[in-house]
């Protein structure tokens, strides 16, 4: 199914530019590519020192009909447990 083709590019995009993993929660064909979301835990060791416990963030990835990333974007922020957004 090509559609976990895309579920492993954004997977992989992450884990190799931020260092990161994360859950991809949707994925949405377009007509010039594809748009992703992932969920991805931030940086404890720096939310720690900053008062605050594990935060998810929510990206948005847009990938071409080649899988290539062109473009990704932190939608929001939200406490570990919590189902609602933290203004960023």
């Amino acid at each position: 199914m090509f559609i976990d083709k895309v579920i492993g590019e954004v997977k992989s995009f992450f884990q190799h530019s931020m260092g990161r993993t994360g859950e991809v929660i949707g994925v949405t064909k377009t007509e010039d590519g594809w748009v992703a979301e992932i969920e991805i835990l931030e940086d404890e060791e720096y939310l720690k020192q900053h008062g605050r416990n594990g935060m998810i963030a929510l990206y948005e990835v847009r990938l071409t009909t080649d899988l290539e990333v062109m473009h990704y974007e932190r939608k929001s922020l939200r406490e570990r447990g919590k189902f609602e957004a933290v203004p960023q």
